[in-house]
């Protein structure tokens, strides 16, 4: 039952793995900052002014490649969840609201994660307050709300409504489709895929500010480089969530690593628990019958013959015992079904593995006693008797 189990999880943190994120995440490190709400960040625009102060110091750091902003990153909070309306459609009703996550993003955002383009473009420079509002969809969220049209020119808005100064007393936003990137596994590779609407940063600044570089430097250097970048602009403002995206990546799978490790040591102490027990059983019944193995030998039986016939009797306890583990085993897979992943809890691969690791260790348990039989000498048996 062990050995299933822990076959099960393995199997499954095997496939879990091999999810792409949607995202290159080597050499990438993320921090954030969270501006306070003081007269100094009321406005939209003082938020905005900062952020692009922050991205240029940090872009002109030593060493680092690429630097962008955005409000969070994969695997972390930092994101608006809201609906959206598309112009020229019906509007979507209660109960079956159009949902996407909205993530305001510097137009370096998707080179430096590595996140491919689909179609349309991406942001520039260009997109800022004073151009036209503009987004960007996830593959997902345009196979989901736009099925069999391309989303490229038509305009949505979100149901996020933002008070800024500078466009009123609300300012709803949202904007013309210009462009599809790749999705990306957001909340995990477990996780499903949701539907994300990316703004520019520029257009929709907010105070809480994720930094994300792509640097040849060491993690702890470029930890100590960002620090230092946002200490020279306001030195009251703490960096927090320091972090590669390795690291991220990594600790996304933490849960199903911990209980694959957990459950594999379980079932690595019961095989050997099975295999002592099972030599102990035949070192004990070889002990028992060396009078008779010494017969046999004496009668004109090959040493071949009693090897196999011991060995068999371990096989044999083996054999008894798999259909019995195997059936225990289907009965409890039914309640761990929601913590795999791409793996039914009657996956046919581990339980045709796993009787034959089993017959394995028991032969293995069952030899060394075997080879201990056929050295029987019958003449000395005989004499001691």
């Amino acid at each position: 039952i062990l050995l299933v189990g822990a076959g099960l999880f393995l199997r499954s943190f095997v496939h879990l793995v091999a999810v792409d994120p949607g995202f290159n995440p080597a050499h990438v490190t993320a921090a954030t900052v969270t501006l306070p709400n003081t007269p100094q960040f009321k406005r939209d625009h003082d938020v905005g002014a900062f952020a692009q102060r922050l991205l240029d110091r940090v872009s002109s750091l030593p060493g680092v490649q690429q630097a962008a902003i955005g409000f969070g990153r994969p695997f972390a909070e930092g994101h608006v969840r809201t609906t959206f309306e598309i112009e020229g459609q019906p509007r979507s009703q209660p109960g079956n609201r159009r949902l996407v996550m909205a993530r305001p993003v510097s137009p370096a955002y998707f080179p430096v994660l590595g996140i491919p383009l689909v179609s349309g473009r991406m942001f520039t420079d260009q997109d800022r307050t004073d151009g036209r509002q503009v987004v960007l969809l996830s593959q997902e969220a345009a196979r989901r709300y736009f099925k069999g049209v391309s989303p490229i020119g038509q305009q949505i808005t979100l149901g996020w409504e933002r008070d800024t100064a500078e466009w009123g007393a609300h300012h709803t936003v949202g904007g013309e489709i210009v462009g599809v990137v790749a999705d990306v596994t957001e909340q995990g590779a477990a996780a499903e895929n949701l539907p994300v609407v990316y703004t520019p940063f520029a257009q929709v600044p907010v105070g809480d500010i994720t930094v994300l570089v792509r640097s040849g430097l060491g993690a702890s250097a470029i930890s100590g480089e960002l620090r230092s970048a946002v200490h020279d602009l306001d030195s009251a403002l703490p960096v927090y969530g320091v972090t590669t995206m390795d690291n991220a990546l990594g600790e996304s799978v933490a849960q199903p690593r911990f209980y694959t490790l957990l459950l594999s040591g379980f079932a690595f102490i019961g095989l050997l628990l099975a295999a002592v027990g099972i030599y102990g059983v035949i070192s004990y019944g070889v002990t028992l019958r060396q009078r008779e193995i010494g017969i046999r030998l004496a009668l004109g039986s090959s040493r071949q013959r009693i090897v196999r016939l011991t060995l068999g009797q371990g096989v044999a306890l083996a054999v008894v015992g798999i259909p019995i583990g195997l059936a225990g085993a289907y009965w409890l897979s039914r309640y761990i079904g929601s913590l795999l992943f791409g793996v039914h809890g009657a996956d046919a691969v581990t339980y045709g593995v796993v009787p034959l690791v089993l017959l394995a260790v028991a032969a293995l348990a069952s030899y060394l006693p075997a080879r201990r039989a056929a050295r029987v000498d019958p003449v000395i048996t005989m004499r001691a008797d």
